[in-house]
């Protein structure tokens, strides 16, 4: 079984290590108040299904509030209750 990696371009763009690791999935890092934030946010999310936003207007602790929430859902069996 291959293993995948996933990393940030701004990461991938200088660290020769993660260059050299195989299966790289690339989540490009956009900047929120770029002029091109729509097309670019499209494109990385067609291409890998994620996308990183630098210079986003959610306070720190409302991201905080909103991992918290995730990592509770995924605890429980509620999980289980929605089909994709």
């Amino acid at each position: 079984m291959a293993r995948a990696v996933w990393v940030t371009s701004d990461f991938l763009k200088d660290n020769a290590y993660a260059k050299s690791l195989g299966n790289i999935l690339i989540v490009e890092t956009i900047d929120y108040s770029s002029p091109s934030l729509g097309r670019d946010l499209k494109e990385s999310l067609r291409s890998s299904g994620f996308a990183v936003l630098r210079n986003q207007p959610i306070a720190p602790e409302r991201v905080s509030e909103l991992y918290l929430a995730w990592a509770e859902f995924f605890a429980t069996d509620d999980k289980f209750s929605y089909l994709f």
